[in-house]
C-alpha cells in the first residue's frame, strides 16, 4: 500500500483534491461552465445597473426641466417678480430716474 501511495503522489495526482480544484474532466467542464455563467450573470447585473442609473438620470433631468419651466407653462412667457435680472434693472431704473 505504501508503494502505491508513493506512486500516486509522485505522479502528481492526489486522492483528495485541493481546495477549489475540480475532481474530474466532467467536473472541470461544469466548473468552467459555472464560472462562465457567473461572469455572464455579473455582466448582466452590471448592464442592468448601468441602465437603471441612466434611467434615473434621465428622469431627474426631465423632472428638473419640467420644474424649471413650470411658470412658463402655466403663466406664459411674461416677466415675473422672482426674476432677479428684472429686479436689478427695475431698481437701477428707479435709482436713475427716481
Amino acid at each position: 500500500m505504501a508503494g502505491s501511495a508513493t506512486a500516486v503522489r509522485d505522479a502528481g495526482v492526489s486522492n483528495t483534491p485541493m481546495k477549489g480544484t475540480p475532481r474530474s474532466e466532467a467536473a472541470a467542464a461544469a466548473h468552467s461552465l459555472a464560472a462562465g455563467s457567473y461572469v455572464a450573470e455579473q455582466a448582466l447585473k452590471d448592464t442592468l445597473m448601468h441602465l437603471a442609473r441612466f434611467f434615473m438620470v434621465v428622469v431627474g433631468l426631465y423632472a428638473s426641466y419640467k420644474i424649471r419651466l413650470y411658470a412658463v407653462i402655466v403663466y406664459g412667457r411674461v416677466i415675473h417678480e422672482f426674476d432677479p435680472w428684472f429686479n436689478f434693472r427695475a431698481t437701477q431704473y428707479l435709482v436713475d430716474n427716481g
